[in-house]
């Protein structure tokens, strides 16, 4: 079986797609199984919109689309369900923000977190709260249990899409702080949101490390993959298998042939290979599964 192209392997992976896949699902329900809820929010946030506070709260406010307030539902609920679990508010919040238009993300953040208190609430779509008897200082974001149902196709697919695997094709050029290896999207060579600059980057280093080929070494991929440390409880256990579930389908596409890591940096200049299933930065068994694609054996 031969494998697919570069181009169609990240549109099977890429988490880029969930914005498109959820906004287009959450979109058609709205007038349908979230209608209630959607009308409840509609109110909700138009009161939100008419009230009157202090002056940067009010130019912050002014900034939303009032005659577009489908797409600012949309990105709540996409923002609170993307992960398929409870998440804390300020993973939300940080989904959120991104959506919003305001320059400064101090706004954005301040402006996402009120708009998640008016849409939320017991008996809502989801609900705010820190989980009783926890001495946890997060606040968890939990959502309607029916959502599983009424997304149970698009949570699937986020399932297996939040992590881009290795490249299947030489990567692109990286010329700029703005471009990657991969084809069909570009994201920054500096991780981390607020980190960004245009000093000292490495473009060169970050070039040779992407040409690098590399295989999986069949030997290892013969053992059941392990975690790195002791499992303590069900979630736990849930989590690793699903990991594992997944790390398998990627060596299944990777197979027998070369493939490429895409390389970041940090905001020190510290560089590091993309990937989750395939990183040879991670545990043990993630880092002797891969081999040189051209390599010599020592001798004395």
């Amino acid at each position: 079986m031969s494998r697919p192209s570069q181009e169609e392997v990240e549109a099977l992976f890429s988490q880029r797609h969930i914005h498109d896949i959820l906004h287009s699902s959450i979109s058609y329900e709205l007038d349908r199984k979230l209608s209630t809820w959607a009308i409840g929010a509609y109110i909700r946030i138009e009161a939100y919109l008419n009230g009157d506070y202090y002056p940067s709260k009010n130019v912050r406010i002014a900034l939303i689309d009032r005659d577009n307030l489908d797409k600012v539902l949309v990105a709540i609920v996409a923002s609170t369900i993307r992960a398929k679990r409870d998440q804390t508010i300020q993973q939300v919040i940080g989904y959120l923000q991104a959506y919003l238009p305001h320059e400064d993300h101090f706004d954005r953040a301040r402006t996402a977190g009120e708009l998640l208190a008016v849409c939320g609430g017991p008996d809502r779509l989801f609900n705010i709260e820190r989980p009783v008897n926890s001495e946890s200082p997060l606040v968890i974001v939990n959502h309607w249990p029916a959502i599983y149902e009424i997304f149970e196709d698009e949570f699937e697919f986020i399932q297996d899409t939040f992590f881009n695997p290795p490249l299947i094709s030489p990567p692109k050029k990286v010329t700029s702080r703005h471009s990657c290896g991969y084809y069909t999207f570009n994201e920054p060579v500096i991780l981390g949101r607020n980190t960004q600059h245009d000093d000292n980057l490495d473009f060169k280093s970050i070039n040779i490390l992407n040409a690098i080929p590399w295989k999986l070494d069949p030997f290892v991929l013969t053992v059941p993959e392990t975690p790195p440390s002791k499992l303590i409880d069900y979630q736990e256990i849930t989590n690793f298998i699903q990991h594992a579930t997944q790390a398998r389908r990627i060596y299944n596409l990777l197979g027998s042939e070369p493939f490429w890591m895409n390389w970041q940096t940090d905001s020190r200049g510290r560089l590091y290979s993309h990937g989750h299933h395939v990183n040879f930065q991670s545990y043990e068994y993630k880092k002797v599964m891969l081999n040189f694609n051209h390599y010599e054996i020592a001798t004395v």
